[in-house]
């Protein structure tokens, strides 16, 4: 029974040590594993700080050009508000202009209306005048037509 016991102690510390084996070679493996994910790790955050740091640069040139296009923008802002102050002056200026000119055509038509109604009162009465003239030459015409010299009186005979 000894015997037995001994033999059956023997294999179960037979087992025991193969299973401490197994485990010190999954520890090994583990260790080994962590020292190689540690590394991975490592390298994967160095990659990233340098891709970081990439695109902070890329962020701060971006900024650069994003500050120097709102600066052309304001400028361009500025030039165009100077340009429509100055488009707005000659608006009224020229608009200004426009009703000086209405002005001074109301006033020219005026003087020429009555320039004409002046021209027209005298056409009319030269040509009334001409009239007369026509009639007065028309009778006298009549008259002297009816004159009859019998030479030895100057009388007339109607």
């Amino acid at each position: 029974m000894l015997r037995e016991f001994k033999e059956e102690f023997k294999e179960d510390i037979a087992e025991i040590k193969t299973e401490i084996r197994t485990e010190k070679e999954i520890r090994k493996m583990l260790r080994e594993f962590k020292e190689e994910f540690k590394e991975d790790i490592a390298e994967i955050k160095t990659e990233i700080r340098t891709e970081m740091k990439g695109m902070l640069e890329d962020v701060k040139e971006l900024k650069l050009e994003v500050r120097q296009i709102i600066e052309e923008i304001k400028n361009i802002k500025e030039e165009m508000l100077e340009d429509v102050k100055e488009l707005k002056l000659e608006v009224r200026q020229i608009i200004e202009e426009i009703k000086n000119i209405k002005e001074e055509i109301a006033k020219t038509r005026e003087k020429w209306e009555e320039e004409k109604e002046i021209l027209n009162k005298k056409i009319r009465s030269s040509e009334e005048r001409l009239e007369k003239m026509n009639r007065r030459q028309i009778r006298n015409n009549l008259v002297i037509t009816g004159l009859k010299n019998d030479g030895t009186n100057k009388t007339i005979h109607g």
